[in-house]
């Protein structure tokens, strides 16, 4: 946040630094409020900052006088006041703070994939990032949805690349993104790396052509081991949000690379990250969204094992609705044999209905990988749930109804409907999402 550097505002790239900082301060912050032991003092004073940043911006913008300029060709000696200054100076000491709190540091990037036509230098500094554990911070003028730079013959480290792109993929038409080494994965489909959005969307490509394509793995992995290290880190993996079936076949491949030892922590963490389905926007034609408990909990299994949906115009389990057909859609067999053809393993399973049972049963299987659904009170108002783990007090699941809290419970085992004392998806967007489900 010291944007001053000794800066005069006597070039295009010092105006330029005004407007990363003010960026970086809305990044910081947003970083800042997703972290739960950040004291409320330190919380307080980066929010203070922000609204002080945000009316340096609006004077940067318009100047002494007032007058709007036109675009960011703002002069800094007209624009910035000496208050302003003395409050950028000031917000150093907090972002010191903001720093040592969310443990990690910002590199800024000026004009990348709008100007910048060195793809070997673009590379190693998200290497050099990744070494230090510092983002990047894309800072796209252009309002193009799509912008590629590209690469003929070079090296880098002793390997020869003949041919590489990079592509970024602006689709909030921001004015920047932020690059995160470490959570770029292998993305084989297009021979290179990906690094996702929050919402599961590509990012940022990495893509290697080669003539020879007998060489394309190799050079891939040299790529990937000087670029982005040996491996995938799992403090990394903790703080991200829900995954697309691509990037969680990804780390399931990873974790078989690991000492079994390892695998069950990686495991029963990335089920965390499953995107979670409601069956209450269900549109097929072999049944309605409330009867499709059933294959919308088969869905989410499948993504849990890295298994896309083969068509992206379809919501996944109106696409297994369809596949199957009435009545194979209301069989338990049937699921099984959709996923053998899909080239998993599906193995029924009857615990008994205590605490003890679903204990021996359900953790064993999820540390291996497996991904479980469940029937909820099958002698009445049957219900399929996703099961995302368990512990001592209960069971962690997705339910594709909706939220189903004691006061439902209690209904659903006298045979009721329930939900009328609970919060379908209906009238909360994914009410179901990561439930808890007390084992009494």
């Amino acid at each position: 946040m010291d944007f001053l550097n000794g800066y005069k505002g006597e070039s295009d790239n010092d105006k330029r630094q005004a407007e990363i900082w003010h960026h970086r301060m809305d990044s910081t912050v947003e970083a800042l409020s997703k972290k739960t032991n950040v004291p409320d003092s330190l919380m307080n004073a980066m929010l203070a900052a922000h609204q002080n940043a945000k009316t340096a911006w609006f004077n940067l913008e318009r100047g002494k006088d007032g007058q709007k300029r036109k675009g960011p060709s703002a002069d800094f000696d007209d624009g910035f006041t000496a208050e302003d200054v003395a409050l950028c100076k000031k917000n150093v000491i907090t972002a010191k703070k903001v720093k040592e709190a969310i443990d990690i540091d910002w590199y800024c990037i000026f004009g990348w994939l709008d100007d910048c036509k060195n793809v070997k230098k673009i590379l190693e500094d998200i290497r050099t990032q990744r070494i230090e554990n510092k983002a990047l911070v894309i800072t796209a003028a252009s309002k193009e949805k799509e912008m590629s730079v590209l690469m003929g013959s070079f090296t880098l480290n002793e390997t020869v690349y003949n041919d590489l792109s990079i592509v970024y993929y602006n689709t909030n038409l921001k004015k920047r993104d932020i690059i995160v080494p470490a959570k770029f994965v292998d993305n084989k489909e297009k021979n290179g790396f990906v690094h996702y959005s929050k919402a599961g969307k590509a990012m940022i490509e990495i893509i290697l052509k080669e003539k020879d394509i007998t060489t394309l793995a190799a050079k891939r992995e040299s790529m990937r081991k000087y670029i982005f290290g040996e491996g995938k880190n799992f403090t990394v993996l903790k703080e991200l949000e829900e995954m697309p079936a691509t990037q969680i076949k990804e780390y399931r491949e990873y974790i078989k690379t690991l000492p079994e030892s390892q695998r069950a922590e990686w495991y029963l963490e990335l089920q965390k990250h499953v995107p979670y389905h409601s069956q209450l926007d269900n549109n097929c034609s072999v049944a309605k969204g409330y009867q499709m408990c059933n294959v919308t909990a088969l869905s989410m299994n499948f993504e849990a094992l890295g298994v896309s949906n083969p068509d992206a115009t379809r919501q996944f389990e109106d696409n297994i609705g369809e596949k199957l057909g009435k009545p194979k859609i209301f069989y338990a067999k049937e699921w099984i044999s959709l996923a053998k053809q899909n080239g998993l393993d599906g193995v029924p399973g009857y615990p008994k209905n205590t605490k003890e049972s679903l204990m021996s049963e359900i953790k064993p299987a999820l540390e291996k990988g497996y991904s479980i659904s469940m029937s909820l009170y099958p002698g009445c108002k049957g219900h399929i749930v996703r099961v995302q783990g368990i512990d001592e007090g209960g069971l962690w699941i997705d339910d594709p109804n909706g939220n189903c809290p004691l006061a439902c419970k209690l209904d659903r085992q006298k045979c009721k409907s329930g939900y009328s004392k609970g919060t379908r998806n209906s009238s909360v967007s994914n009410a179901g999402n990561n439930n808890y489900y007390p084992l009494k």
